[in-house]
């Protein structure tokens, strides 16, 4: 059965860029590799063959001889690594077609991308992992209010380093948190802050913003909490005014445990 015919597009590609191996041209055309070398002989164009200098996916080609196989002698060429202490020898049409593998099945910038910012452990980069997770996991504790509500972290924020320096420029303290501006956006430069924890508390989706009204006086329960005349944490704070006590000893009245 013919092939795919080749367009007059496709075959100028070809003449524009025969520099490049026949696997480029192939995958940029979404032939064969196979019928690419095919066309180039139709063609008449002459590739230029790799040569002792050429680095091809992280080898370098420091010479070229010919070997005996049977009946006929192959070109051959002598490679080094680049990027690791490797030496090997291959066909040199493997060179000039690029079918060789990185030496360390690595490319350079993986290697780069891959080097430790040294912080890992630390409480700035525990926040960005836990960030990250519950912004990127469907699986992640809490994700019914981050992945599935459709919020997640900032293209900026992908990588720790650039993270950790706006933490550092913008207050980072370890007796503050990771805040966000408004709930239903995601986690970025402009939406974010550090809070402490009762700020934090004050901002969250699911706070019902309780109001209690107490020596004349209404604020919400963590205006309260703030207040010197609240003696009580805000968890009992809470639990008191759920479960009806007077407003002013629930603010006062110091639990027994506490009692001297």
């Amino acid at each position: 059965m013919a092939g795919k015919k080749w367009t007059e597009e496709e075959i100028q590609y070809i003449k524009d860029n025969k520099e490049k191996s026949c696997k480029e041209i192939a995958d940029h055309l979404g032939r064969t590799e196979r019928s690419t070398q095919h066309k180039f002989g139709q063609l008449g164009l002459e590739r230029r063959k790799a040569a002792v200098g050429d680095v091809v996916n992280g080898w370098e080609i420091t010479g070229i001889y010919l070997e005996d196989a049977g009946s006929q002698k192959i070109s051959m060429a002598r490679i080094k690594s680049t990027i690791c202490d490797k030496v090997s020898k291959v066909r040199l049409t493997k060179m000039t077609n690029a079918q060789i593998g990185w030496p360390d099945r690595r490319r350079p910038d993986n290697i780069e991308r891959n080097k430790t910012h040294g912080e890992s452990g630390t409480r700035p980069h525990r926040i960005w992992k836990a960030m990250r997770s519950r912004t990127t996991n469907s699986n992640a504790d809490h994700n019914n209010i981050y992945f599935n509500k459709g919020i997640r972290c900032c293209e900026e924020w992908s990588s720790y380093e650039t993270f950790a320096e706006w933490a550092k420029s913008n207050g980072y303290s370890d007796k503050l948190t990771l805040d966000r501006d408004n709930n239903e956006k995601d986690y970025s430069p402009g939406n974010c802050k550090w809070s402490t924890m009762t700020e934090q508390a004050r901002n969250k989706t699911n706070n019902n913003n309780r109001t209690i009204t107490a020596f004349g006086e209404t604020k919400d329960i963590y205006e309260w909490f703030d207040d010197n005349r609240c003696v009580v944490s805000i968890e009992a704070l809470r639990y008191r005014i759920d479960n009806g006590w007077d407003t002013k000893n629930a603010l006062t009245k110091k639990s027994e445990r506490s009692c001297d």
